[in-house]
């Protein structure tokens, strides 16, 4: 029996999607089958199917190339810049981690922040967000998993494996 219930467990806990990759003009990344993708000039959304119809958060990922030649930066100065406007946004309290990493073969900063909940910017969940950026080439490569609090543990290892699998094209 115990033997049947370990099986029943590793069965459920290494289960992977599949993976559909998606190649955009500077890079490729690979999101689960059954999430949806919406596609806008300088972003790809990748939106978890909802559970039900009472759930009304998608969890999300998200790469956005920002184009900083008119502004030039450094990664030191986006990272200030970005968490003075999180500071800014949602208090001095939001910030939950910062951390330098190396990803996709750059150096890059990783950082997990709150989003409370807040009627008067029609804001209504609680939310928790994992960012990772890097500056290349006068471009910042921003990737956002966007969860509501309750379910982000929830979502982050397929949250995880989409990120990980972004690699650049040049």
């Amino acid at each position: 029996m115990l033997n049947i219930l370990i099986i029943v467990i590793m069965f459920c806990c290494c289960k992977q999607e599949k993976l559909i990759k998606y190649t955009a003009e500077s890079y490729e990344i690979c999101y689960p089958e059954t999430w949806s993708k919406q596609i806008e000039s300088n972003m790809a959304l990748f939106l978890s199917p909802k559970k039900d119809k009472e759930d009304m958060f998608q969890e999300n990922v998200n790469v956005m190339i920002q184009d900083l030649s008119n502004q030039p930066m450094t990664l030191e100065e986006y990272t200030t810049l970005t968490k003075q406007q999180i500071t800014q946004a949602l208090g001095s309290t939001a910030i939950i981690s910062v951390n330098d990493i190396n990803f996709a073969g750059q150096n890059a900063i990783e950082m997990i922040y709150g989003m409370p909940k807040n009627s008067k910017v029609n804001r209504n969940f609680n939310l928790k967000l994992w960012q990772i950026w890097f500056v290349k080439d006068n471009k910042a490569y921003l990737f956002t998993y966007t969860a509501e609090q309750v379910e982000y543990d929830n979502y982050l290892d397929v949250a995880k494996q989409t990120i990980d699998s972004f690699k650049l094209i040049q």
